[in-house]
């Protein structure tokens, strides 16, 4: 009986062995099973994780070139300012040159016109007789420039002669 009781004892000790192995394989069965799950859990994650960046990367190219875009329209409006600005600019500076210009041809009439009634003063201090019938005239208060000269008929009443 010792020998069956060893060969029994041996066929108990290879079954929970044997039990053992299946049972240390089903648990890393499982394990690995979680492992998997865990992997495709992390897997979904990384992949919304990368979809959010893919659409924060579009949506901040997007935005750059909306930012490009007001820029390079900025700068256009910078330079058609400027454009307009010389623009004023030589036409301030032309309006003020032609009133220039014409302050001095307004400055040089005055004085011509000054040197003329001076040389014509002058001519009648020399000589009176020249004066004509009209510049005699105007020195007669009351008459001057009324009184008509000419010869056409004209129907007004200072026109006649008696």
């Amino acid at each position: 009986m010792s020998t069956a009781l060893i060969v029994v004892l041996i066929v108990v000790v290879l079954l929970l062995l044997a039990v053992g192995v299946l049972l240390m394989r089903a648990r890393r069965q499982r394990a690995a099973q979680q492992a998997r799950v865990e992997a495709r859990a992390r897997r979904a994650e990384g992949d919304r994780h990368l979809e959010a960046a893919g659409h924060e990367r579009t949506q901040a190219e997007e935005e750059q070139r909306h930012a490009d875009r007001e820029h390079a329209e900025a700068e256009r409006a910078r330079a058609e300012a400027d454009r307009l600005a010389e623009v004023a600019e030589r036409r301030s500076q032309s309006a003020q040159e032609r009133a220039q210009s014409a302050d001095q041809r307004r400055t040089a009439a005055a004085e011509a016109e000054s040197t003329a009634h001076r040389h014509t003063e002058r001519a009648e201090e020399l000589d009176p007789s020249d004066r004509t019938q009209g510049e005699r005239d105007a020195d007669v208060p009351g008459e001057g420039a009324a009184r008509d000269t000419s010869d056409a008929d004209d129907d007004s009443p200072g026109s006649r002669r008696a």
